[in-house]
């Protein structure tokens, strides 16, 4: 009888591994899914930030270019221009972010033409920035 018990319970076990869960304070519970690498195109198992070990160390790199015109300079000119223009230009929330109505490209010109900028809400500029404009 004994056996028979353990023989179940072997076979519960092995089902429930084999199945994802696991056995936990006398529940069964499900374990975590896995995750697959956020890299596009990558099929590995995420272990860090959503990326698998071969790109976990890669991030959103800024072309370098537009990175330079992004300064302190620039801090101060979107601070000030977020307090002439507090509100959202979508939804009249408040503005926090900076949209550069005609993509920059990294032009300093296009960049720092003030007509060229716009006072978003962070919602309404990654919708924005989504449909790429």
């Amino acid at each position: 009888m004994t056996n028979a018990l353990i023989l179940i319970a072997f076979i519960i076990i092995i089902n429930c591994v084999a199945n994802h869960f696991v056995y936990y304070r006398g529940v069964y519970m499900a374990m975590r899914p896995q995750i697959i690498c956020s890299h596009p195109g990558c099929p590995q198992a995420a272990v860090k930030n959503g990326r698998c070990e071969r790109h976990k160390s890669i991030g959103y790199q800024r072309d370098k270019a537009k990175q330079n015109l992004y300064d302190s300079a620039w801090e101060r000119s979107r601070i000030a221009y977020l307090i002439d223009h507090p509100w959202c230009h979508d939804c009249n929330d408040i503005a926090t972010e900076i949209h550069h109505i005609k993509a920059h490209r990294g032009n300093r010109q296009v960049f720092w033409d003030k007509s060229n900028w716009m006072s978003l809400c962070k919602p309404c500029h990654s919708v924005r920035t989504g449909h790429g404009e």
